[in-house]
């Protein structure tokens, strides 16, 4: 474990720190967490946010389990880059801490992540209450009067059809462009 003095031209920190080769590589093993070790906090937390997201989101909907090969990608791509990012600061580089997806807030349309927040909270919700019920009713009466398949149709069916009327959003916004241009 040897630990180099790596001056960084950082235009965000302009520090002089320590970087270990061996501290660098355990926590790269994390999405995220080896460029937070390197000092790139908007990088990092970018990374392991969406990687965890990537990761919860199909243990919620079980319809999009097909999203568990995205979080591999991010994990790939945050391990070599927080790699390669030792590197050039090995090589005395001016690294900037940019975000890789530059997600700005005023492009954003907060109704629609509102509506989809209401909603997911209304299915929690739901399912919350439901569990109550069964738990209150008993597990046959809740069966024959509820019926535990509607809560899984619910929770399955609701991720495509969030994608479904993205992909409408996303045809009309680009029928409008393309009339715009014409």
């Amino acid at each position: 474990m040897e630990n180099k003095n790596v001056e960084s031209k950082n235009t965000d920190y302009n520090k002089t720190y320590r970087v270990s080769k061996f501290w660098a590589t355990l926590f790269s093993f994390i999405p995220g967490a080896g460029h937070m070790y390197l000092g790139f906090m908007n990088r990092g937390l970018q990374l392991i946010t969406a990687f965890f997201i990537i990761i919860s989101i199909p243990n919620i909907f079980h319809s999009a389990e097909f999203l568990n090969f995205f979080s591999i990608i991010v994990w790939v791509y945050s391990f070599f880059d927080c790699y390669h990012l030792r590197k050039r600061l090995e090589a005395q580089e001016n690294v900037k801490d940019e975000l890789i997806l530059d997600i700005s807030s005023k492009k954003l349309n907060y109704s629609y992540i509102g509506i989809g927040l209401v909603g997911f909270g209304g299915l929690i919700l739901l399912e919350e209450i439901l569990s109550e019920l069964s738990i209150i009713l008993g597990p046959s009466v809740y069966n024959f009067v509820i019926g535990s398949n509607v809560l899984r149709f619910l929770r399955d069916s609701l991720f495509p059809l969030a994608l479904i009327i993205i992909g409408i959003t996303l045809l009309k916004k680009g029928k409008k462009v393309k009339e715009s241009q014409i």
